[in-house]
């Protein structure tokens, strides 16, 4: 299964660590709750940044054609936000079903009842690790589309205009450490594409996150 490791790893996204057969349930919970408070972590920075290019636009300091990008691109993150959050929901029901099957393994009182506890084991923590697997591919997606956002950040930037530094160097550190992250498991090797390769899809969800950023 994937441990999810580092501080700043999983603000985005789950990153992708390593799978490894020795890790606990109570490894994955810890990583998945750290996954779920960093990702919180980069979309409030995004939503700040996102409001100051609002106010830029409104004073006229930011084109329409800029405007309609940054919009473009929230729009994006909210909705694959819904979707992995979606995902991460599913996880964390998975995960509590492969903590039942471990727990009853390990009360059971005879042999026969023990080998097939350690069989439902072995399936529930197989279905966990697919849904991890299926969090990656949409935090590799979503890398993708916060990468495209501090590209506009700094392109206005570099046109004289002033955008908040904290949240964009939070979420710039986010997607250096992913990305490290990535090439020191030599994903890039493997079947997995490299963030920048992946296309967004329309996320398969009515479950849109709430926005917090002024639209007036």
């Amino acid at each position: 299964m994937l441990i999810l490791p580092g501080l700043l790893c999983l603000a985005l996204l789950l990153a992708c660590p390593k799978k490894q057969e020795s890790v606990s349930w109570r490894e994955a919970e810890s990583g998945l709750r750290l996954a779920i408070n960093m990702n919180e972590v980069a979309y409030g920075n995004w939503n700040k940044v996102y409001e100051n290019i609002g106010g830029l636009h409104r004073s006229g300091k930011v084109s329409k054609s800029q405007w309609e990008q940054a919009s473009t691109l929230d729009g994006v993150i909210v909705l694959a936000e819904a979707d992995l959050i979606e995902g991460i929901e599913k996880s964390k029901k998975l995960l509590t079903a492969w903590k039942q099957a471990t727990t009853k393994a390990l009360t059971a009182e005879n042999v026969t009842m023990v080998e097939q506890l350690r069989q439902q084991e072995v399936e529930a923590r197989r279905t966990f690790d697919s849904s991890i697997d299926e969090l990656n591919l949409r935090s590799f997606r979503l890398r993708g589309t916060y990468g495209e956002a501090m590209e506009l950040a700094s392109s206005l930037i570099r046109e004289g205009n002033s955008l908040p530094a904290e949240p964009i160097i939070a979420i710039r550190q986010i997607l250096t450490m992913v990305d490290n992250t990535i090439s020191r498991q030599n994903l890039r090797d493997t079947a997995w594409p490299a963030p920048d390769q992946f296309s967004y899809q329309q996320p398969q969800t009515t479950a849109v996150r709430p926005r917090r950023v002024s639209q007036e």
